[in-house]
């Protein structure tokens, strides 16, 4: 998380001014962290070669994940300030105003740009997954202890 934290501070972009697509992607990979953390106690923890080696590959699979999804969080991050340093400001000067007759601009509004976002990422597979990892490992734990 705190590789996020400093990409945004870079960048100059508060974590409020983000569409709620990459809000969510980076909610969803703080969950798979914490879940990352309790594998690896449980990990530490286990006894049986088999399950050890089961669990390691699962870990694996979870860093392989979260390190995909820390790259696609960047690349929408990446994009999301391409789309505002290339956005007209704003003004109220009577200069910009089009003459009647002459068709009206189409501007981007921050509600395009979600929606440019969550039509780009496919974020319902990582939740699936996530899913999926959780559910495995919660397996493995209620074998373990009978």
């Amino acid at each position: 998380m705190s590789i996020i934290i400093k990409q945004l501070e870079e960048l100059g972009i508060a974590k409020e001014q983000l569409p709620k697509a990459i809000l969510n992607k980076i909610d969803h990979l703080e969950g798979m962290k914490d879940a990352l953390t309790d594998t690896r106690k449980e990990y530490a923890e286990e006894q049986d070669p088999e399950v050890r080696q089961e669990m390691h590959d699962l870990i694996a699979k979870a860093e392989q994940s979260i390190s995909e999804l820390e790259t696609m969080i960047d690349d929408a991050v990446k994009a999301f300030k391409e789309k505002l340093n290339s956005e007209p400001p704003a003004s109220d000067d009577d200069t910009n105003v089009e003459p009647a007759g002459t068709p009206a601009k189409t501007t981007t509004t921050r509600k395009s740009v979600v929606d440019d976002e969550t039509k780009k990422s496919s974020g319902w597979k990582w939740i699936l997954g996530g899913v999926v990892l959780l559910v495995t490992l919660g397996a493995v734990n209620t074998l373990n202890k009978e």
